[in-house]
């Protein structure tokens, strides 16, 4: 890689490329006098940018180039939005509705980086997150769903799990039932739950469908530390007809 190849297409690095590889190349192009943030800015506006100068100008330059980088999620490589995103987060914009519709994308890095960035706040409404969860969506759009909820409350972490112990989708359930395990060890008994009577109903409902999953025990424990009455002589309930 010489220096006259990042002036001329921006290909001197590749979007993969470990950081120590943008390192090394902006540190060159300093000791030639270029200034890197300068010279990613030129190669932007290229349709499209390379991946390599989307993650050099996230490296480099300023909030005011936020903007430009919010530009380039809809890049037509997945590494491309991939990138963008990352620069976007790096110079700190702040506007992440506009990374909702990119739980939907097409790649599962893609929405990898979506959601780390709308874990940090509820920006996405619960409705629209538990649509992601539909069996007919790829599987890395359903955990997009999955991993944003279980980042909300108590209850909608449970009901979360507990709505996907069973799933057909193997890394759904292993995560719901690992992470309800994980709940019951090390939070529940700090948590002071206590449902209303709306709530109540809908989450038993999804506690006792989950019964043959969880075992008694399991069960148990989860109706105590969520303030549940006992379920003694309790009738199971039932998918209606």
């Amino acid at each position: 890689m010489v220096l006259g190849d990042l002036r001329e297409d921006g290909k001197g690095l590749v979007g993969g490329a470990p950081p120590v590889a943008h390192d090394i190349a902006q540190s060159v192009m300093r000791r030639a006098g270029v200034d890197p943030s300068e010279h990613y800015r030129r190669l932007v506006v290229r349709t499209p940018p390379e991946p390599s100068v989307l993650a050099g100008l996230g490296e480099t330059g300023s909030p005011d180039d936020g903007e430009i980088a919010m530009r380039w999620l809809s890049h037509p490589r997945a590494r491309g939005r991939v990138e963008a995103i990352r620069a976007w987060r790096r110079l700190g914009v702040t506007r992440r509705t506009l990374l909702v519709p990119l739980l939907e994308d097409e790649s599962a890095a893609v929405t990898r980086q979506a959601v780390a960035i709308l874990r940090r706040d509820a920006v996405v409404d619960a409705a629209a997150l538990r649509a992601l969860l539909s069996a007919a969506n790829p599987s890395h759009v359903r955990f997009a769903g999955y991993r944003l909820l279980t980042g909300g409350d108590a209850w909608q972490r449970l009901s979360t799990d507990l709505q996907l112990v069973a799933d057909p989708d193997l890394r759904l359930r292993g995560h719901a039932r690992a992470d309800l395990t994980a709940w019951l060890d090390h939070e529940a008994a700090t948590a002071y739950l206590a449902p209303g009577r709306d709530r109540a109903a809908a989450f038993e409902y999804l506690v006792e469908e989950a019964r043959p999953v969880l075992g008694e025990d399991k069960t148990r424990l989860l109706r105590f530390h969520t303030g549940l009455t006992p379920a003694t002589d309790r009738p199971r309930l039932h998918h209606s007809a």
